[in-house]
């Protein structure tokens, strides 16, 4: 006789209608009358896992998806074939065969990275309109909920950077220098969408002696114009500032920009194109603040753009 389909969870009651007398079935009565048991076993419960993916990456340079799953569950996976399928945007979807993870068994509150490989370039196409990642697709094992089982990946897009603005303390305005990375990050791949160096022969736009110096890039010196981001990759921006042949230190930040928060980005249109030279009041407008000079900072100012933000 075929299981039941979606597996169930399994509860023991013994003795239900209390017809045996037992050690635990005593009660204690107080003066009232009131009476509880001593001890009563009740029902057993098997507890159940609950799987949940947590995240998913692609790794270009291997081509294969890396799909974190958990097990958010009391109890646990084990010895079980996983199932995982991606559903595409338009409908249609890869099924991995169950035995391509065969045997696994996952504590209460652990994760594994499942790898599916062979995700090549025209997979790879085909998941850029956005795609769905679900885990035990055919519900074959029983859990807490079924309804976490998904984790959805938007669609790709196109971001442009625009490097605008730098600012240092006066003094130092003949011995610094600034680099500005970025890069599109998923799987450990980290592909290079901006690399700019400004060195120290910089020309100032305006120089207030003896309190600080600033630049305005206007003319898309440093802008990376569009290009490509998927809906699983992060955005990772990092900015060194430095004094070489000097003994002043170097100063340095990074941030990851997420797709679950558009990349930091905002629209593009008047005065709010990647071109725009005002400060950061706008929502995709950073100024990054390193350090402090007799109260002058060195700071400098980009922005984010997004293609299809409104």
């Amino acid at each position: 006789m075929p299981g039941p389909h979606p597996p169930l969870g399994a509860c023991v009651l013994l003795d239900p209608g209390d017809a045996v007398p037992e050690e635990d079935s005593r009660q204690i009565c107080d003066d009232t009358g009131s009476c509880m048991y001593i001890w009563r076993r009740g029902r057993y419960c098997r507890p159940l896992p609950d799987l949940t993916i947590t995240n998913v990456e692609y790794d270009s340079d291997g081509e294969r998806l890396l799909v974190t799953v958990q097990n958010a569950g009391e109890g646990s996976v084990e010895h079980r074939n996983l199932g995982l399928q991606i559903n595409l945007a338009d409908g249609r979807y890869f099924a991995a065969p169950g035995e391509w993870w065969a045997d696994v068994s996952i504590e209460p509150r652990r994760e594994i990275v499942m790898v599916w490989e062979h995700i090549g370039p025209e997979q790879r196409a085909l998941m850029m309109g956005g795609y769905t990642a679900v885990i035990d697709p055919n519900n074959d094992i029983a859990e807490e909920s079924g309804t976490n089982n998904e984790y959805a990946v938007r669609a790709a897009t196109r971001l442009w950077l625009s490097w605008t603005w730098i600012d240092v303390p006066y003094h130092f305005r003949d011995m610094v220098e600034f680099s500005f990375d970025a890069y599109a990050v998923s799987g450990g791949v980290r592909r290079p969408v901006a690399d700019w160096h400004i060195g120290q022969d910089i020309d100032w736009g305006s120089c207030f002696s003896p309190y600080h110096c600033v630049r305005h890039y206007d003319n898309e010196e440093y802008d990376s114009y569009w290009f490509d981001i998927a809906g699983d990759e992060k955005l990772v921006i990092e900015i060194v500032v430095s004094h070489p042949g000097t003994l002043h230190g170097a100063y340095s930040q990074a941030h990851v920009y997420s797709p679950e928060y558009d990349w930091g980005a905002g629209p593009v249109g008047p005065r709010r194109t990647c071109g725009y030279l005002g400060g950061g009041g706008e929502p995709h407008s950073y100024t990054w603040v390193f350090d402090y000079s007799e109260g002058h900072s060195w700071d400098t100012t980009f922005h984010i753009c997004r293609e299809d933000a409104e």
